[in-house]
């Protein structure tokens, strides 16, 4: 119990940084998340032939 008590407000202060930072994060995540999702389809296939 004592664990989730301190997780829940450790996640809230970040989300509302997220959110305060605008779309720098999502800009950021969204760049990261395409070339890695490319290269692990590109594996896939490889790994599929």
């Amino acid at each position: 119990m004592h664990t989730l008590e301190t997780r829940s407000p450790a996640q809230k202060p970040a989300c509302k940084d997220l959110e305060r930072n605008g779309q720098s994060p999502a800009i950021t995540l969204k760049a990261t998340y395409t070339p890695v999702s490319k290269r692990a389809g590109s594996t896939l296939f490889l790994l599929s032939d």
